[in-house]
């Protein structure tokens, strides 16, 4: 260990949009901080990091022998115990498809102009040595302007909420892209595949949840939730539809630990997709705000119960913001 720590600060990403006041901190980045090493002192109050018991280095599969190489250096060093518990978490590279090159290009101008090489090829590799490389500010930049413009078509009256809405769905729409892959699995970004709404994104995820929030809050205004009756027993009348999505919420916890032991997230997200479809499959054959019957309607309300407590978990896991409206 060495004998003096480093100094750390909040990060508050500005994203090319000037500066941030606190009460503009989106509420996630309020709630979850990410610290940085800073210049200096630090921030007052900043927690203590270190004492780790294990290291996990996050860097792609090409760097896997230089990482055998540190763990080497620090048993010969004599330190057996450490080399152990550094952890390469390996994963394919990242690339962008042609699309994204081109879209970054169109917004940012010639920095992300492609050779016309690189436009016949099906993903453009970042390269330091050739000067091509993505600022994450970039990035999250142009997400960003198009959630809010998606955030627009759908919701034409000013909106407080709006923005906030627009940067949730741009960080779970990146988060959710990069984490969806196998470790083995090449990553081509690509913005219109992570911001679409139907697919195996981040924002239909989150839309799923926001669906299952509005069921409630309809069922309120109308003064159903309350009057609703106690579910009946489970066998009595739980077709396979809604067991089906109880027992994919359950299994939560197991695919947890699983995706951790095995440093393979994709799991967890894959489950989370799956479970998004199961419950926009029961919504769309299941209806409950327009059922009569209050003893069918009080099952379908427990399964939707479930499944916005199930999502919601499985957001948290992914680092993903959850919107209030979509």
């Amino acid at each position: 260990m060495l004998p003096a720590g480093f100094a750390y600060e909040p990060f508050r990403p500005d994203w090319n949009s000037g500066a941030v006041e606190e009460d503009e901190i989106p509420r996630h980045v309020r709630e979850r901080p990410l610290w940085r090493t800073a210049h200096g002192s630090g921030a007052p109050g900043a927690p203590g990091f270190g004492k780790a018991t294990s290291v996990v280095n996050v860097i792609d599969a090409r760097q896997s022998y230089l990482q055998k190489v540190v763990r080497e250096g620090l048993r010969v060093l004599g330190h057996p115990r450490e080399a152990d518990r550094s952890v390469h978490f390996s994963y394919e590279m990242v690339a962008l498809t042609p699309r994204a090159a081109r879209d970054l290009a169109d917004r940012f101008e010639e920095e992300y102009r492609l050779s016309p090489e690189d436009e016949k090829k099906p993903f453009v590799e970042m390269s330091g040595r050739k000067g091509l490389g993505v600022k994450i500010d970039d990035l999250v930049e142009l997400l960003l302007e198009r959630s809010r413009r998606e955030i627009a078509s759908r919701r034409p009256e000013a909106d407080d909420a709006a923005e906030e809405d627009a940067r949730a769905i741009a960080v779970g729409a990146l988060r959710y892209f990069l984490l969806k892959f196998g470790k083995n699995k090449l990553i081509a970004f690509d913005f219109d595949e992570a911001l679409n709404f139907e697919g195996d994104t981040g924002p239909y995820l989150q839309y799923s949840l926001v669906r299952a929030d509005n069921i409630f809050r309809k069922l309120a205004e109308r003064g159903l939730v309350d009057s609703v009756e106690a579910p009946s027993e489970p066998g009595d009348g739980w077709d396979d539809d809604l067991w089906a999505l109880v027992l994919d919420a359950a299994t939560i916890p197991e695919v947890a630990e699983r995706a951790v032991d095995s440093l393979e997230l994709s799991t967890l997200a894959r489950h989370a997709f799956g479970l998004a479809q199961a419950f926009n499959h029961f919504y769309h054959r299941q209806p409950i705000l327009n059922e009569k019957d209050a003893a069918v309607r009080s099952r379908r309300l427990a399964v939707a119960r479930i499944f916005r407590r199930a999502m919601s978990q499985l957001l948290e896991l992914l680092g993903i913001p959850a919107p209030e409206r979509m």
